[in-house]
């Protein structure tokens, strides 16, 4: 019987420190006006506040800056470089319900909202408000976030 228990213990104890390791990682989101704030315990944002076009790469399954700032204005190229395709294309509430990434017929200028794109194809938004724009990949959503804080 002490067996079983110290087992029961210990495996309350592993549920318990996963559970206060994934609040401390989790992604927390807030409303911030019409846009989503976003934040990370472990994203470091990259400061593009310099510069007008941005070229971000998508490779190995990631954004290679998933977590820039730039000024209103600025131009964001990303550009697929896996095998695999990926997309771009801002929150849509976090509700966790799957959707489909538009086609490029569908593409608008004033949407942050990429087809999906084969290796070597890029897709580029100019960011013209200010504010968070928390975006991800349709076809891997869970795993392929970042975000865009646009300043004026």
């Amino acid at each position: 019987m002490k067996n079983k228990s110290t087992l029961l213990l210990v495996a309350g104890l592993v549920v318990l420190a996963a559970a206060v390791t994934g609040y401390f990682i989790v992604t927390q989101r807030s409303h911030s006006g019409d846009h989503h704030a976003y934040t990370s315990a472990t994203a470091e944002q990259s400061d593009n506040t310099q510069s007008a076009n941005i070229r971000m790469d998508i490779k190995d399954f990631a954004y290679e800056m998933p977590n820039i700032k730039i000024k209103q204005g600025t131009t964001v190229t990303w550009t697929n470089q896996d095998t695999t395709r990926h997309n771009v294309m801002e929150e849509h509430g976090g509700n966790g319900a799957s959707h489909e990434a538009v086609t490029v017929s569908e593409v608008r200028n004033d949407v942050f909202s990429g087809p999906v794109l084969a290796k070597g194809e890029s897709y580029s938004f100019t960011f013209t408000a200010t504010g968070d724009f928390p975006y991800h990949c349709a076809p891997h959503e869970r795993t392929m976030t970042g975000n865009v804080t646009v300043v004026e």
